[in-house]
């Protein structure tokens, strides 16, 4: 159990004796916990990228749980963002997401 509170794999050996042992409601709480933490980093991943996208600040270093991740989702989906999320990234000084945010307003109005 120290390996997965880990974050470590268990070895297919270590999987099986835990089969033979019966011990059901021990692997299915390793599985879930192994997905929970491989959901985990590709969301982070997944953030990253976006932030990458959308030209956040280097030094915007903030988790899932920020402002930010919606509304670059949003963006993403190509949803109009509200006037409370844009005033969000005037506040933050997020000009070139802001750039961004406008070109893609104007392209649709061309649509």
């Amino acid at each position: 159990m120290r390996k997965v509170d880990l974050g470590i794999e268990l070895l297919d050996l270590e999987s099986n004796w835990l089969q033979e042992h019966e011990l059901f409601e021990t692997l299915e709480i390793i599985w879930l916990q192994q997905f929970t933490i491989g959901e985990s980093k590709r969301l982070e991943a997944e953030f990253s990228h976006l932030k990458a996208k959308y030209k956040v600040a280097k030094n915007w270093e903030l988790s899932l749980s920020s402002v930010l991740y919606p509304i670059l989702w949003k963006l993403e989906s190509e949803s109009s963002l509200t006037d409370l999320e844009v005033k969000f990234l005037r506040d933050n000084n997020l000009t070139q997401t802001i750039t961004i945010v406008q070109d893609i307003k104007h392209f649709a109005n061309l649509k």
